[in-house]
C-alpha cells in the first residue's frame, strides 16, 4: 500500500493508480492543487504492485547519452509553433505515418493541461509548445498499454518521472514503444495556474480566450513572450514580467517532489530526451540559430532512439554534438530546483485569495544587494574591476 510520509515522495505520475488490480487507489487534490494517491484500505490486498512501480521509491541510476544532436525541423512554420526546434513534431509525424499513436500534454477547453493521445497529423498541433503546469495523466498509461498490446507503435512523451512511471507500469519492454522525456525544470500547481488564468478568461467577455502560448517567438526564441490570444486581439507579456512565469522560475509553486527529483541525469529509462539547445550560438553549427527560431537539443539513450533519429532525417536537419558543454545551459539535466524560501508564504497568501501578481511581485523582489549587483556589474566589467560582486554578497 502506498503510504506517503512526505509530499516529496510522490511525483503524481499515477503509475500506482494504473497498476492497482483492485482499483482501490484514487487521486485527490491537496491544498496546493497537486494530485496525490489515496488508498482504500478495505479493498487493498497488499499485493505491493503500487510500491513496485513508484518512481520515487525506486530512483533511477544517472546515465550518459550514447548520442547527442542539435536539430531543427525543416519547416519554418513548425519551428515557430514549437518551443525549440520542432523535433517533437518530426518524431510524432513518423509515428503517425507508421499507423501509430502519440501521447503528449495539451490544453482542454478550460486551458487545464491534460495528457492525451492523437492518431492524426492534425491532432499534433495541440501537443506542440511547452506547458509549465503539471499535466493530469488520467488514464494515459492504460490507454498506451492497450495500443501496444494491439501491436501499434506508440510515441509517449512526458517529463522524466512520467516516463519512468510508464516504464514501471508496463513491466516489460515493447519494441514498438518510443519514449521521449522532456527536460523539465519542475511542474507547477494546476490550481495555481487556474487561479492566475481566471481573470484573463472572464474579464475579456464577450471575447473568448482561444490560445495560450507560454513561449511565443514573435520576438525570437531567445526573447520569447507569454501570450494570450482572443478572438480579435492578444495580450502579450515579456517572459520576465509575466507574474506566472516569474513565480514558476522562482520555484514558488513547484511540486515538492521536483525539489528532490528522482529522475535527473537521464535516469528515466527513455529512448530520447528533448530540450532547448541553449548556447548553440557559441558552438557549431551556429547556422542553426541564425534566424532565432529555435534549436532542439536531442539526446539518444538507446539504439532505438538513435534509429528513430535516422528515420526522420528527411524532416529535420541534425548534427551530432558533445552534450557536456550544453549541460551548463540546461542545469535541469542534473540538478533539482531549490525551493523558494517563501514557498510556504506564497501558498498561505494564495489560499487567502490575495491578488496573484501582488504575491509574486512581493516575494520575488530582488534584494538591495542583488539590485546593486545588477546595476554595478556592467560598469565594473567595463573598468576591468573584478571581485566586487563577491564582496557585496558577503
Amino acid at each position: 500500500m502506498i503510504v506517503l510520509s512526505h509530499k516529496k515522495e510522490c511525483c503524481g505520475c499515477t503509475a500506482c493508480l494504473s497498476v492497482c488490480p483492485r482499483q482501490c487507489i484514487r487521486m485527490e487534490t491537496d491544498e496546493e492543487g497537486f494530485l496525490y494517491p489515496v488508498t482504500d484500505p478495505e479493498h487493498c490486498t497488499d499485493c505491493g504492485l503500487c510500491e513496485r512501480v513508484c518512481p520515487c521509491l525506486h530512483p533511477g541510476v544517472p546515465q550518459e547519452p550514447i548520442q547527442c544532436y542539435a536539430s531543427i525541423h525543416r519547416k519554418e512554420e513548425i519551428r515557430l509553433e514549437s518551443s525549440s526546434g520542432g523535433l517533437f513534431t518530426a518524431l510524432a509525424e513518423e509515428t503517425i505515418r507508421n499507423g501509430g499513436v502519440v501521447f503528449g500534454a495539451r490544453f482542454d477547453r478550460e486551458f487545464r493541461v491534460m495528457h492525451d493521445y492523437t492518431e492524426t497529423l492534425e491532432g499534433l498541433s495541440a501537443f506542440r509548445g511547452s506547458k509549465y503546469v503539471q499535466s493530469d495523466m488520467r488514464n494515459s498509461f492504460r490507454q498506451a498499454e492497450q495500443f501496444l498490446k494491439e501491436g501499434r507503435e506508440v510515441l509517449f512523451s512526458g517529463v522524466s518521472c512520467q516516463i519512468a512511471g510508464l516504464k514501471a507500469f508496463l513491466r516489460r519492454d515493447y519494441q514498438h514503444l518510443i519514449t521521449l522525456d522532456i527536460l523539465c525544470h519542475g511542474v507547477a500547481s494546476p490550481a495555481v495556474w487556474a487561479s492566475f488564468l481566471h481573470p484573463y478568461k472572464t474579464a475579456q467577455e464577450p471575447e473568448r480566450l482561444t490560445q495560450v502560448t507560454f513561449r511565443d517567438k514573435q520576438n525570437g526564441w531567445n526573447q520569447y513572450d507569454f501570450c494570450l490570444r482572443y478572438s480579435e486581439k492578444e495580450i502579450r507579456f515579456n517572459r520576465k514580467t509575466n507574474p506566472y512565469m516569474a513565480g514558476y522560475f522562482a520555484n514558488l509553486y513547484l511540486r515538492p517532489s521536483c525539489h528532490a527529483c528522482p529522475r535527473r541525469g537521464f535516469s528515466a529509462g527513455s529512448d530520447l530526451t528533448l530540450g532547448d539547445c541553449w548556447g548553440i550560438e557559441k558552438r557549431p553549427p551556429q547556422s542553426y540559430c541564425a534566424d532565432d527560431k529555435g534549436v532542439s537539443l536531442v539526446m539518444a539513450h538507446t539504439p532505438k532512439g538513435v534509429e528513430r533519429m535516422r528515420q526522420i532525417h528527411a524532416s529535420v536537419c541534425y548534427t551530432p554534438i558533445d552534450y557536456r558543454p550544453m549541460e551548463s545551459y540546461n542545469p535541469a539535466i542534473r540538478h533539482s530546483p531549490v525551493p523558494h524560501p517563501e514557498r510556504e508564504q506564497f501558498f498561505i497568501r494564495w489560499r487567502q485569495q490575495e491578488a496573484f501578481g501582488q504575491i509574486v511581485a512581493s516575494l520575488t523582489r530582488p534584494t538591495l544587494t542583488k539590485r546593486l549587483e545588477t546595476m554595478c556589474t556592467p560598469l565594473l566589467k567595463a573598468l576591468g574591476i573584478k571581485g566586487f560582486t563577491k564582496y557585496l554578497r558577503k
